[in-house]
């Protein structure tokens, strides 16, 4: 906390600590929120990475890339939620650091070597007409 000194001396306590506060009430709101942070609905910035996950997908298995329903996202503020359509509990991608187990459990891998740091987080969605939803269906 020390190193905050230098701003409580700039800014005054009364500023600094309403800052604080304020920060406190986003962190807070971010840890309660359910679901992803968008950043690129529909993949409109049409980057390197999103560019190629689209064109990976489509030369797998061919033109079914829905891409209004596709997405770029950020972290979550929690690491297990409900799923809006199956209403299962699961771990979704997020940005940070992973490890799986299977590498360092399974094969011996050391966790330093195991570790992927993810930066981004490209969901292609895929269309298909075969898809039944029950009226419990939260799309």
């Amino acid at each position: 906390v020390q190193h905050l000194a230098a701003y409580h001396a700039w800014l005054g306590s009364g500023l600094f600590c309403q800052l604080c506060q304020v920060h406190a009430q986003v962190l807070q709101s971010f840890w309660r929120q359910k679901g992803a942070r968008i950043l690129d609905r529909g993949l409109k910035a049409g980057d390197e990475l999103q560019t190629h996950a689209i064109g990976l997908i489509t030369s797998i298995w061919g033109d079914i890339v829905d891409k209004p329903h596709s997405q770029e996202y950020c972290d979550r503020g929690a690491t297990k939620i409900t799923h809006s359509g199956t209403h299962c509990e699961y771990t979704p991608p997020s940005c940070g650091p992973i490890t799986s187990s299977y590498w360092t459990e399974g094969m011996g891998v050391s966790e330093d070597r195991a570790t992927a740091d993810v930066e981004r987080i490209v969901r292609v969605a895929l269309r298909n007409d075969r898809a039944v939803f029950d009226e419990d269906h939260v799309p």
